[in-house]
């Protein structure tokens, strides 16, 4: 099953979506799932499983991204790396001269989660 299919199907279970708008792609549905990443994984799994099998398989693709550690935290066994984990947040005025907005800095990471 797609998941284009896997969706439409979950959609179709709720009663308050009339199936009109499913029917007439009435409703959009936005993702970030990479195609060709699919299509890997798809024949990674058929090509080294016989068609006979009855499995269920899971997947998860993640961009390595390298750093320096800027900063370490013991208590929480955090660590802060640069460049990664980056996350917006959102800076409010303090006086005239500060334009405020929105800026992107790196977000805490468990030290389960880097390698050296």
């Amino acid at each position: 099953m797609y998941y284009k299919d896997a969706v439409m199907n979950e959609l179709d279970k709720i009663d308050i979506i009339p199936n009109d708008y499913l029917d007439t792609n009435g409703i959009k549905i936005y993702t970030n799932l990479d195609v060709n990443a699919q299509t890997y994984l798809e024949n990674a799994v058929t090509g080294n499983i016989k068609s006979d099998s009855d499995i269920q398989t899971s997947s998860v693709m993640v961009e390595n991204k390298t750093g320096k550690v800027i900063a370490v935290n013991r208590k929480n066994d955090t660590v802060i790396v640069s460049d990664v984990n980056m996350v917006s947040k959102a800076l409010r005025r303090k006086n005239e001269q500060d334009k405020g907005g929105i800026i992107r800095v790196e977000a805490p990471l468990h030290v389960s989660n880097v390698a050296l």
